[in-house]
């Protein structure tokens, strides 16, 4: 499992650092205020080790006011591209700041596993009909039971999934639905078929299929719900290192 991520680093008092942009500060912004600061963007990707330890395998400052920049996407391609060489087929575990068509394309070309939040204006392709992510949502409440890890407690949650296709690809996707985690529901696609994926009383997976988060409910999504090997666990975004499966 690899989760790459952008960072910033800020340096409000600089002056003669080279090639010094200007960033937004994760550290003093709100979803209701943006603070920017100079500074400079990071692209971290980490590893997941067997021992759920994470490992940086790659990271690279980079600057908008650099000679030559092209674009952070391309930055987000490298790191794509390097980890893919170093192991082959990887799950590639990103923040729905990376729900964009080109990511999606690069995944695919590169043949490898993904799992991306998705955006609440994210569209999928339902029924030949393009439909808002939000209103398949609120089409459903979930009719599988199954176990999910929250917060330190296990708790009953009920799943859902819809057979539907994205923009970029136009390949059969499944959006699975997570309902009954207190005060968060969660969306999700997975690009993986195990053996969690042949819900009870429900058609099994059939192909690939992507998985793409979205929050269900009316709060912000700050937890990532990770369905890997027949686990489920749902981390906190900003918790240090990377989600890690249930022992």
């Amino acid at each position: 499992m690899i989760h790459i991520d952008d960072s910033d680093v800020v340096k409000p008092d600089g002056f003669k650092f080279e090639s010094l942009g200007i960033v937004r500060d994760g550290s003093e912004s709100t979803s209701t205020k943006n603070v920017y600061k100079k500074g400079y963007p990071i692209t971290e990707a980490c590893v997941l080790t067997t021992s759920n330890h994470p490992v940086s395998i790659f990271s690279r400052i980079h600057s908008s006011s650099e000679k030559n920049y092209k674009s952070a996407n391309t930055i987000t391609f490298d790191a794509i591209a390097q980890d893919a060489a170093l192991f082959s087929k990887a799950t590639f575990v990103m923040d729905r700041g990376y729900d964009d068509n080109k990511m999606f394309l690069k995944l695919d070309e590169l043949g490898q596993e993904y799992v991306i939040r998705l955006t609440s204006k994210r569209k999928l392709l339902y029924h030949n009909k393009w439909t808002p992510t939000t209103e398949l949502r609120n089409r459903r409440k979930g009719k599988v039971k199954t176990n999910v890890f929250y917060k330190g407690k296990d708790h009953e949650a009920y799943l859902s999934h819809v057979k539907v296709q994205i923009t970029a690809s136009r390949k059969n996707i499944y959006l699975v639905l997570v309902y009954g985690i207190p005060g968060n529901d969660f969306n999700g696609i997975r690009n993986k078929c195990t053996k969690s994926c042949n819900y009870k009383n429900s058609r099994p997976c059939e192909g690939k299929s992507f998985l793409l988060l979205l929050l269900t409910g009316k709060r912000h999504l700050r937890h990532t719900f990770i369905c890997q090997r027949g686990r489920q666990t749902l981390v906190p975004d900003k918790t240090s290192g990377l989600p890690s499966t249930l022992p």
